[in-house]
């Protein structure tokens, strides 16, 4: 019997674990659907082979979908061998809300020609987290009508996809899948329902997701910065004038930001922190926008901090206004007010002294890389 290909060992593992089979492209080709995932494949075998460039003893990583209509991603290990699997849902959602909103004249207004695209959509009513049962209610994916504003929609699309595929690169390279692996964990990380019975367990958990997060958001903007310098004075197809650094970071965060919302957007004030094992979806946003300025003020220069503090502060009420329109509902802003709260900020500091108080230290011994403090 010859040996099982690592699609055939993540088909199985996959299904071991409760999350479904593997996502048969092949029977896609073709279709949007089938280009949509063939285009996320790309864009993650470039970044699994640019981490490998950059350290020189991580093995090959094999990414695929799993074909489940809800929202996760997961990291986990074989043998010799890591995996890093995200749900068909996850893009079939991230699509079907991009183009919402990038049909709507009145969002974005930066990108193209909104004045090209139809008035009075009908709302998003009931959007969830799971594709199959928005397409159960008869939501759909409309593509933008313009052209520019379709690019933008997949320029989005691709940054998110791009943070959430650096997100789990990261769990592998910083050393997070392997110190599980050695805790007697096998599937190691799901960005949800990894529940962990033990509290310690649980908030060093929330400190790698944390780490993940940071470590994701840093290539992004590196990447995007080097874009920028190698394209000088040309403008994308969805921006009449040259891309700045102030587009790409609000480009940047605000893909994330969209993508976080899919996650969800509980409000976490008066619940004990210690009993999830992720960092709440708003803190965790909140986290990204620090670290983004700190990045910012540390590598592009003082006189980009308050280019940067506005390109922050218009994607995080771009982003609720959006929300707020495709859906019908009422902004929502309450969870970035818990997020900013003394709770919120007493429990970004918990993480922080969970990870310079010696998680750091047992995570160097299975890190690709060298780690630094949060």
């Amino acid at each position: 019997m010859s040996p099982m290909t690592n699609a055939e060992i993540f088909n199985r593992l996959a299904i071991e674990g409760g999350f479904g089979p593997r996502l048969d492209r092949e029977k896609r080709a073709g279709t949007p659907a089938g280009q949509l995932y063939t285009n996320i494949a790309e864009l993650a075998e470039e970044l699994i082979q640019d981490a490998q460039r950059n350290l020189s003893r991580l093995p090959h990583i094999h990414f695929d979908f799993i074909y489940n209509a809800g929202v996760n991603a997961f990291a986990w290990k074989e043998g010799d061998q890591y995996f890093i699997g995200v749900t068909s849902g996850t893009f079939v959602l991230l699509q079907m809300v991009l183009c919402r909103m990038l049909s709507d004249p009145g969002l974005l207004p930066h990108a193209g020609d909104p004045a090209g695209e139809a008035s009075r959509l009908p709302a998003l009513t009931g959007l969830t987290a799971n594709a199959q049962r928005a397409l159960a209610l008869g939501l759909t994916i409309s593509r933008p009508k313009t052209a520019a504003r379709w690019h933008y929609s997949c320029h989005l699309l691709s940054q998110a996809a791009l943070f959430l595929i650096g997100h789990e690169i990261a769990h592998v390279t910083r050393g997070h899948v392997d110190y599980r692996a050695s805790k007697g964990k096998k599937f190691l990380f799901a960005e949800i329902g990894s529940g962990d019975p033990d509290e310690v367990a649980r908030i060093e958990k929330q400190s790698m997701e944390h780490d993940a997060d940071d470590r994701s958001l840093g290539s992004r903007l590196t990447s995007l910065r080097n874009t920028l310098a190698a394209k000088r004075d040309a403008a994308p197809p969805w921006l009449t004038s040259p891309w700045t650094l102030e587009h790409a970071l609000f480009d940047c965060v605000f893909s994330i930001d969209v993508l976080f919302r899919l996650f969800g957007n509980r409000r976490f004030s008066g619940r004990d922190l210690a009993e999830d094992d992720h960092p709440p979806l708003p803190l965790r946003r909140a986290m990204l926008r620090t670290r983004a300025l700190w990045i910012v003020k540390e590598g592009w220069g003082d006189d980009m901090e308050a280019t940067a503090t506005s390109a922050l502060r218009s994607s995080a009420t771009a982003v609720e206004s959006a929300f707020a329109t495709i859906t019908g509902e009422p902004v929502s802003v309450e969870g970035m007010a818990d997020a900013f709260s003394p709770e919120g900020r007493a429990h970004v500091a918990r993480l922080a002294d969970c990870w310079n108080g010696g998680l750091c230290e047992r995570l160097a011994q299975f890190a690709y890389e060298d780690l630094g403090h949060q």
